[in-house]
């Protein structure tokens, strides 16, 4: 039997694959950039000026991807669970952050294909 959408079990482990679907879709790419994780990072205060600077999430990007190269999934787990680690906040709730913001996220990827005329399939 399926859980309820957004229904997770006690002690799941986080949905990155979803996470790093959304960020990739951005633009149309393989991995995850650099630009598009920070922009969005900042968006829904996973980066919040407070607990993560946007200076700390610098340091840590460089650490997983050298050179601020494009996040594969896994890099993208690594990134997240040291920023978890490191500032010493649950990773579920900074997954959550970003669920806030993933709808709006899509509706500019949506919008951006309308624009270039590619057709998609609707959520």
């Amino acid at each position: 039997m399926a859980c309820p959408r957004g229904y997770r079990p006690e002690g799941a482990q986080p949905n990155f694959e979803e996470l790093h679907n959304v960020l990739k879709a951005v633009t149309r790419t393989e991995g995850a950039k650099y630009e598009v994780v920070k922009e969005w990072f900042l968006a829904c205060k996973i980066i919040d000026c407070r607990r993560v600077s946007p200076e700390y999430f610098d340091k840590c990007y460089e650490r997983v991807a050298w050179g601020k190269g494009d996040l594969s999934l896994a890099r993208l787990g690594q990134l997240l669970a040291m920023i978890s680690r490191d500032t010493h906040q649950n990773l579920q709730e900074l997954c959550d952050r970003f669920d806030s913001v993933k709808p709006i996220i899509i509706a500019n990827i949506q919008e951006g294909l309308r624009r270039d005329g590619i057709k998609y399939i609707s959520q």
